[in-house]
């Protein structure tokens, strides 16, 4: 997962830790549940905040990437490592938010490359995992619904109504 050489090294280790260490920890479940809870944060204020951290550290890692000779078909030379897998669950990490990676043409091309190699495609969703249960990694199909649905504030709209109806039951049941 690192190269042989300690600039290599060195700089595989930067590059994972830009992605693992800088993006990744705003953007993970907790940190966006934590948001929701303590500061009111909707959907569409978490994809705000996971839009702009994702950004600051792509739009650092594309200029990295695209200056630096070291960068190959993958993040460090011509062979996939560390680097290339936190750029590849951070992409995505980002479809959950729809995150598009036009905006960075170098991550683009590598997470292309890392796609093409069976052993990253199907590690990368859960459905592709032996242990996976369907009832909670249902088809991307499905997936592409739901995300349209949460997308133009639907489910938003669905939960408020819930979360309404179930307080005026519970009004209801200690009046």
């Amino acid at each position: 997962l690192l190269p042989p050489d300690r600039d290599g090294r060195a700089r595989v280790r930067s590059l994972s830790q830009l992605l693992a260490c800088e993006v990744h920890p705003l953007n993970n479940l907790r940190v966006l549940k934590y948001l929701e809870q303590t500061f009111g944060a909707d959907e569409a204020a978490q994809k705000d905040w996971f839009t702009h951290w994702v950004s600051l550290s792509f739009d650092a890692l594309e200029t990295r990437l695209t200056r630096e000779t070291a960068t190959g078909t993958f993040c460090h030379g011509e062979m996939p490592g560390m680097a290339d897998i936190c750029l590849y669950a951070q992409v995505w990490n980002n479809r959950r938010f729809a995150i598009p990676n036009d905006p960075w043409p170098t991550i683009a091309r590598i997470f292309a490359a890392l796609d093409a190699i069976p052993a990253f495609r199907n590690a990368a969703h859960p459905r592709h995992q032996p242990e996976a249960d369907p009832r909670r990694h249902p088809p991307l199909l499905e997936q592409a619904v739901l995300a349209d649905v949460m997308a133009a504030g639907h489910f938003a709209r669905h939960l408020r109504r819930v979360r309404d109806l179930a307080a005026e039951r519970q009004e209801a049941l200690i009046a």
